[in-house]
């Protein structure tokens, strides 16, 4: 090979060894220019085993929005995040036609299992219009137009009608709560679930185990 074979090759190879800020920031800006975005993220995914992990729109099929478990014929979307200094715990109870369901108890137990005592949550009310948050929407008049006392009636009764009519029946009726507590953003959380009554019978959860995880994921920029 001569020298100057040599040479170009030599060029041709340098010319494409990018800088790793520059490789970055281009791999940003594609993901904004396709509409997505790099965003780093911390969670908690529960115990597949215990039930069926679930995904929301706005994951990409990485982040789980929680884990799905069923007692006594109800199904309860079971997730846990952390916020601020808290982790926040939401709960989405899934009432099937006949079913009448109500809370038998007030309380969530998060336990680290680190020799600490367990947290205790309680459910100040219960949302019927959407997911629940632990400060009651205090900011919001028309959310808590959708709150009710943590005693009332889970049924697949209609949705309170809108300001322009009545709402579409549904096959199951969403029922949402939440509750905060403090563990310091523990490795693994194990939920206690309040026991309900359904259909006049006393339904209990066992513990469920929730890993901590953390990753950069890429999200659509508009969710």
């Amino acid at each position: 090979m001569h020298l100057a074979d040599r040479s170009t090759r030599s060029s041709a190879t340098r010319g494409v060894v990018l800088p790793a800020r520059f490789v970055f920031w281009l791999v940003a800006a594609l993901c904004l220019l396709g509409g997505c975005a790099p965003l780093p993220v911390t969670f908690y995914v529960g115990d597949a085993s215990r039930g069926r992990l679930s995904y929301g729109s706005c994951s990409l099929g990485a982040v789980p929005e929680g884990l799905v478990v069923a007692e006594g014929g109800i199904e309860v979307l079971v997730d846990v995040r952390a916020r601020g200094d808290f982790e926040v715990v939401d709960l989405r109870y899934d009432v099937g036609r006949g079913h009448r369901v109500r809370l038998a108890s007030r309380e969530i137990e998060v336990d680290p299992r680190d020799g600490s005592a367990p947290r205790i949550g309680v459910i100040e009310a219960i949302d019927l219009f959407d997911r629940a948050d632990p400060d009651g929407w205090k900011d919001a008049p028309a959310r808590r137009a959708g709150l009710r006392a943590p005693d009332v009636l889970m049924d697949d009764s209609p949705l309170p009608p809108l300001p322009t009519g009545p709402r579409p029946p549904v096959s199951v009726r969403h029922y949402w709560v939440a509750t905060r507590v403090s563990t310091g953003h523990a490795d693994a959380l194990w939920l206690t679930l309040p026991d309900l009554t359904v259909d006049g019978a006393r339904v209990a959860f066992s513990p469920i185990r929730f890993d901590r995880q953390a990753r950069v994921v890429l999200a659509p920029a508009n969710c």
